[in-house]
């Protein structure tokens, strides 16, 4: 039985029933996620999915949240900053997991470094400070010399 002061929890993890797996044998969430981590491997770039738990303020009634980063990089960048890679496929961008990764970025953006992945279209429709940087899919190449710049 939920007391008055229980609030309900939203979690997002990789399920090993749902998932599904990189050429590299990563577990990951979505087809966007499995292409940026064939793409990461290929480029030999050390990463890590869904492995830290963030719990975050969201939802209008300030309930809790927990938000799951797609990709986080183990290279930080210049300034200190973890390098967070986010798969994007909502036009919604006021609902479920861009609404938690904008709560996330108000709360912790100071730590992160978000970037945002996806298709043109879906990226355009999104808010301007939900992510540090946006990498269309398409492009996905011009990541590369994108975090040279930011880890140098």
């Amino acid at each position: 039985m939920q007391t008055a002061k229980q609030k309900d929890v939203t979690i997002r993890f990789v399920s090993t029933n749902m998932s599904l797996e990189s050429r590299s044998g990563h577990q990951v969430r979505t087809l966007t996620e499995r292409h940026i981590c064939d793409w990461l491997v290929k480029h030999r770039t050390p990463h890590q999915h869904a492995s830290e738990v963030y719990i975050v303020r969201a939802a209008s009634n300030g309930s809790p949240s927990l938000f799951v980063p797609d990709v986080v990089l183990m290279q930080k960048t210049a300034d200190g900053r973890t390098i967070i890679i986010e798969s994007v496929h909502s036009f919604a961008p006021k609902r479920g997991g861009l609404k938690t990764l904008g709560a996330f970025r108000k709360q912790y953006g100071e730590h992160f470094f978000i970037i945002a992945v996806g298709k043109k279209a879906t990226l355009d429709g999104l808010p301007k400070n939900i992510a540090d940087l946006r990498i269309e899919l398409e492009s996905l190449d011009t990541l590369e010399k994108r975090l040279e710049k930011l880890i140098a």
